[in-house]
């Protein structure tokens, strides 16, 4: 361990008790999902009692801080934390205002990200890095206050859904020109409804910038059979081999020879599939709001969550009762919205 590092340790340690107490601060007063202000507010001023730049109110509370910018040329290094908490009002350390609680680590990764900053900020230390560092609180997706979202994407303020061809021609310059690396799950490519998939790996001109991630549970139905894979240019796969070849050591002959023949295949099978997961879908997602449960129609995989608050139930009430005086298995929202009951399928047989 060099000087460098054992200073940024000696620095994280120094402000231990500060670090705990912020932690603590924002995990007893939780927030939901781009209604964060507080707690935005509270990591932000740290940022600006270290001296960096900061910027505040992305997508709806977000907020940015910058170290070394005249450095940014070289390499920019983001360190993230979340800002939101889920509805858990049965939670021991629920807010009383909101019914929030941080229940996955939250509190603890913003609490790390404003550690990273005391010590990064140094003058030695930050003298010492030879790139840029950026601070970044994000509100997250995790909560899933439907209308609310559903406002927000009226007003321009987030986006959801399918991202279309016209939408990747406007980011794949700035991606090309800011030398950006792009990890792309695809694993629902081939079960878009509406509108057609189209890969950000297919643009000649950011390719070895992008890892492509997908697998076979979903297009080939082997859900659970643990089957993936990962495109890149070829150096970058090299590296991730050399570290992960003994745990990828796990898929059993009969899964690989599956993949094998699930590739070789007749995509006629997939597209049939989609083709009945859709009607499923419309058939579902009408039923469901002619019934009075509000439910927003997927563009894509196979799944719907609809809200179950005209019933006067909560997501999980609701569900107890489904299963037992209908014999219909669904999962509580809970864990993401107070009010939502989240199927385990879109589109029961």
């Amino acid at each position: 361990m060099d000087k460098i590092e054992e200073k940024i340790i000696k620095i994280i340690d120094d402000n231990k008790e500060k670090l705990i107490a912020f932690a603590r601060d924002i995990y007893t007063h939780a927030e939901l999902g781009y209604k964060e202000f507080r707690t935005a507010s509270k990591f932000a001023d740290e940022l600006k009692a270290l001296g960096l730049e900061t910027k505040e109110g992305l997508a709806v509370t977000g907020v940015k801080g910058y170290l070394n910018q005249d450095k940014k040329e070289n390499v920019s290094l983001a360190l993230i934390g979340e800002l939101d908490a889920l509805r858990i009002p049965e939670h021991k350390y629920a807010n009383a205002q909101t019914q929030g609680a941080h229940c996955c680590g939250h509190h603890s990764q913003l609490a790390g990200v404003v550690g990273a900053a005391i010590a990064l900020t140094d003058h030695e230390v930050a003298s010492s890095l030879d790139g840029q560092v950026v601070f970044f609180a994000v509100p997250a997706e995790e909560y899933g206050e439907i209308e609310f979202k559903n406002q927000l994407k009226n007003e321009g303020k987030i986006r959801y859904g399918v991202m279309t061809k016209e939408d990747l021609d406007k980011i794949v310059p700035i991606i090309k020109e800011k030398n950006i690396m792009v990890f792309s799950d695809e694993i629902y490519a081939e079960l878009c409804y509406d509108e057609k998939h189209y890969s950000i790996a297919s643009y000649p001109e950011i390719r070895d910038q992008v890892l492509l991630i997908s697998g076979f549970s979903k297009a080939f139905a082997m859900t659970g059979w643990r089957l993936g894979y990962m495109c890149g240019n070829k150096e970058i796969i090299d590296c991730i081999k050399s570290i992960r070849d003994y745990s990828i050591m796990g898929p059993t002959t009969f899964v690989q020879y599956g993949g094998i023949e699930a590739i070789r295949g007749s995509d006629k099978d997939i597209e049939r599939m989609k083709l009945e997961f859709e009607r499923r879908r419309n058939y579902v997602v009408a039923r469901l709001n002619e019934m009075g449960l509000k439910c927003a129609k997927p563009k894509g995989a196979f799944y719907c969550f609809p809200n179950v608050s005209s019933t006067g139930l909560n997501g999980h009430d609701f569900s107890i009762r489904l299963i037992k005086e209908k014999q219909v298995a669904v999962v509580p929202g809970t864990g993401t919205d107070g009010t939502g009951v989240k199927n385990l399928f879109l589109f029961p047989g």
